[in-house]
């Protein structure tokens, strides 16, 4: 399964506003037909969250995939967690208040799934605070404190139940690709499961955090979309 996962997803400073120049707007891919409700903001290079969401079935599901790097800030108000994109998509710190304006206020109340890939290792990701912009949210996913978000595990809970997603060990190839096991090897790298924090509806406090997984977002497994043969 580990294989087939990765194998899939590899074919398809002060701080009181947004800083850079850099227009969320121009990144942010909204529903454009009916019967979707999934907004995309991806600011990978290049961007591939959007191709295997729904190229693995992942329709209607209410939801917003925010794909980028994540830091913690110094603000007049204490810490706080920023969104940055990848160097070559351009420059710029943005806060999860920026994103759901981009998003628009008539759209927000319409998400109930966050898929977050930006890293935590810095343990500043508030799931408080992207409930605060997002209130109607009942399923955040995210990078669990002090780990770092890998796209190879961002895509695996996209196409994987969470039973099935396993810690992940990378190593560099003599070729130069990559290796995956899961078990430690030397010279891997440590890629942990991303986790997804529940809430009820209408209630502040979380009722449950989980390994993040596929069946959070939709009941439809892989295997109904894509064809057992690709996946060999």
């Amino acid at each position: 399964m580990i294989a087939v996962l990765c194998r899939f997803v590899l074919l398809a400073g002060l701080l009181d506003v947004s800083t850079g120049a850099m227009d969320l707007q121009q990144h942010l891919v909204s529903p454009s037909v009916p019967g979707e409700s999934n907004f995309y903001l991806d600011l990978w290079q290049p961007p591939k969250i959007g191709i295997i969401a729904t190229g693995s079935g992942l329709t209607n599901n209410h939801a917003l995939f925010i794909n980028s790097h994540g830091k913690g800030v110094k603000t007049k108000g204490g810490a706080r967690f920023v969104f940055y994109p990848h160097a070559d998509i351009g420059q710029g710190e943005f806060s999860i208040e920026d994103i759901a304006a981009a998003v628009g206020p008539e759209n927000v109340p319409k998400i109930h799934n966050l898929v977050i890939g930006a890293c935590n290792t810095d343990s500043t990701f508030d799931v408080a605070e992207v409930r605060k912009y997002f209130p109607n949210a009942t399923n955040i996913i995210h990078s669990a404190r002090g780990q770092a978000g890998y796209q190879e595990m961002l895509f695996q809970l996209l196409l994987a139940d969470s039973s099935q997603i396993e810690t992940l060990y990378q190593t560099r190839a003599p070729d130069g690709d990559f290796d995956f096991t899961n078990h430690p090897v030397p010279d891997s790298t440590k890629m942990s499961p991303y986790i997804a924090t529940l809430f009820l509806p209408g209630k502040q406090k979380p009722y449950r955090t989980q390994k993040a997984g596929r069946e959070l977002l939709t009941k439809v497994p892989l295997s109904d979309v894509v064809p057992v043969t690709m996946l060999e």
